[in-house]
């Protein structure tokens, strides 16, 4: 009986991937025999999991959270195996009984400005309008993300340098590395903020392109 329950979430599983697409990992546990396995996923790529993988050290405890009595447990801060930054959330399934016998977990990937940016997109996105690709991000919205994707670099940077100010192809380093760049206006911002000018910007993105071989 718990074993057809858990079966009946698969299909919860597959339409929640349609509904978020490609940038939230939904996933399906098993508790069933004190044995936790993953029994459906979607998108494991972001963190690296698949069918038949046991429950990470975060799952462990979100089941004692649980166990409480409580429904669901999150939304939380999460990392991946690969460092990804993810915001999550586990819900608990329970049988008649009201014994919790699986977990239905959804994981967003937050790890760069460009992955929020292509998931609203894509949220924005509809099946039966496919000529229409929406991208309803107001001027004030993304000029807040980029502004803060900045300041959390900046800070990041200036907790690993003695001096008090940061060096600035450091900054645009670790900008490029969070495909920082390839959002409009994106430059001009920079040059900006760091009181340099586009040419400096764009002869630091040419040398990082360059280090990398792009």
């Amino acid at each position: 009986m718990d074993e057809e329950i858990l079966e009946s979430y698969k299909i919860v599983v597959r339409a929640l991937k349609e509904f978020f697409g490609k940038d939230v990992e939904i996933v399906l546990h098993s508790l069933i025999d004190n044995k936790p396995k993953i029994i459906a996923i979607e998108n494991g790529e972001i963190t690296g999991r698949k069918v038949g993988d046991s429950l990470t050290e975060a799952g462990k405890y979100v089941i004692e959270k649980l166990k409480n009595g409580i429904d669901y447990y999150g939304p939380y801060e999460s990392l991946s195996y690969t460092r990804k930054k993810l915001r999550s959330i586990t819900i608990g399934i329970r049988n008649k009984k009201g014994d919790l016998i699986g977990l239905l977990c959804l994981n967003m990937d937050l790890s760069n400005l460009e992955t929020m940016h292509k998931f609203i997109s894509y949220f924005l996105t509809f099946a039966d309008s496919p000529k229409e690709v929406l991208n309803k991000i107001t001027s004030f919205e993304y000029d807040e993300a980029i502004e803060k994707t900045f300041d959390e670099v900046y800070s990041i940077l200036s907790s690993k340098v003695s001096s008090k100010r940061v060096d600035n192809f450091s900054i645009v380093s670790e900008l490029y590395n969070r495909s920082f760049f390839k959002l409009k206006n994106s430059v001009n911002f920079v040059a900006k903020k760091l009181n340099i000018s586009i040419y400096t910007v764009y002869a630091y993105i040419r040398k990082l392109e360059k280090e990398r071989g792009v």
